[in-house]
């Protein structure tokens, strides 16, 4: 019941997830507090000088995942009421159950010191920032309704690849059913570009379209119309959804002037409204 029961706790689990958290934690760049990025900035040239930045990156995404998961023991560790040496004793405990590299281990160490454990969270974020700028990753989070083998995973990988010319690319996989099929792809700062080609939001841009050509028609004739257009869409199948729904790579291409993405993603297909979502969606 007490720090010592919950971190004991926290170091069992540790090692079964950090499979999972290390796929998990990845987040795309955003803005970090200046102590983040200054403790960050120091880990990131202390791993480098000693050749160890891909150890020590993985041991923070394990860490990060981690403190999303476990409430008990990011609750200890922010806690200030909490003794010092409990809490490196904690962390030592989860660092060798876990294989962390020396390192890391000393930095967690450092931390608590200088009474900065707190903002451990940021940090971690803060440093797999400043990884992706030392190493020219981007990180690229694809959320599809259902999950994508590595085949797909591959292929998306290098249509992301091609789009933003970086060395490397780092898919952060999730799951959302209500997609129906299909994919979203969230990259670039913030998360900031989005590629939807999922048949919810290809069902929900024809469900626009139809209100759209309904209002301008302004009345009864109008909206009759907008009916015939959607009823040859049905009659022509995917390919009519394809070339008027379709990739909404365009649609943001429009509203952020990124022209030259949209003719960078030609070799991304959107699924059709049948398709039964088995992540066939990607060719070229």
């Amino acid at each position: 019941g007490g720090p010592g029961g919950r971190g004991a706790m926290a170091s069992r689990a540790f090692a079964a997830r950090r499979a999972g958290a290390r796929r998990a934690a990845a987040v795309p760049c955003r803005a970090a507090s200046q102590v983040a990025d200054q403790y960050a900035t120091a880990l990131v040239e202390l791993a480098k000088d000693k050749n160890a930045l891909e150890a020590v990156r993985g041991d923070m995404l394990s860490v990060k995942g981690l403190l999303e998961q476990d409430a008990a023991l990011n609750g200890f560790l922010a806690n200030p009421v909490s003794e010092g040496e409990r809490k490196k004793q904690v962390l030592a405990t989860v660092a060798a159950e876990s294989g962390f590299d020396a390192i890391t281990q000393n930095f967690l160490g450092l931390l608590v010191d200088k009474a900065r454990i707190k903002n451990l969270g940021e940090i971690c974020d803060a440093f797999e920032v400043l990884y992706c700028e030392n190493t020219d990753t981007e990180t690229a989070t694809v959320v599809s309704a259902s999950k994508l083998d590595g085949d797909k995973q591959l292929e998306i990988a290098k249509q992301i690849q091609r789009l933003t010319g970086r060395k490397n690319i780092k898919l952060v996989p999730r799951v959302d059913e209500s997609l129906l099929g299909g994919f979203i792809i969230k990259f670039g700062k913030s998360g900031s570009m989005q590629i939807d080609m999922s048949i919810k939001g290809q069902l929900e841009r024809i469900e626009e379209d139809l209100l759209a050509r309904a209002s301008k028609g302004g009345g009864p004739a109008g909206r009759s119309a907008a009916g015939g257009g959607e009823s040859r869409e049905s009659e022509g199948g995917a390919g009519a959804g394809a070339a008027r729904g379709g990739c909404c790579c365009r649609e943001a291409a429009a509203r952020r002037g990124g022209g030259a993405a949209e003719r960078k993603m030609q070799g991304v297909a959107p699924p059709p409204l049948n398709n039964s979502c088995r992540g066939n969606h990607m060719i070229g």
